[in-house]
């Protein structure tokens, strides 16, 4: 799912993707642009600690600095870097989703 519409009322926008996150076998954060994302990211790893979290990122763009304070969780997989659109979706499935669902496997089989 695209978090890519309207936010309830009564939720504010970190509660909802929480929520979402919970729902979800594992998460796919573009990390690009940060500024809202890493908030939300640190959420979803204290809430979910065995929800494995695969960030992708524009390559040449820094990541944000506490992301390193997340590295320590064996459920946070390496960034892929993607050099554009065009090359982001020619390796989601090999490169994004499978590296996902590979560590969804991996912690069900340790869980």
């Amino acid at each position: 799912m695209i978090f890519d519409f309207p936010t309830s009322c009564s939720r504010d926008v970190v509660e909802t993707i929480t929520i979402l996150a919970g729902l979800a076998c594992f998460v796919i954060a573009d990390i690009t642009n940060s500024t809202e994302v890493r908030v939300e990211l640190h959420n979803i790893v204290k809430a979910f600690p065995s929800l494995p979290v695969q960030p992708i990122l524009l390559r040449g763009t820094p990541e944000f600095v506490s992301k390193r304070h997340l590295e320590h969780s064996p459920w946070l997989l390496p960034s892929f870097e993607y050099e554009s659109l065009e090359h982001l979706l020619a390796n989601l499935e090999k490169s994004v989703v499978a590296p996902a669902e590979a560590k969804v496997r991996e912690l069900r089989r340790t869980g």
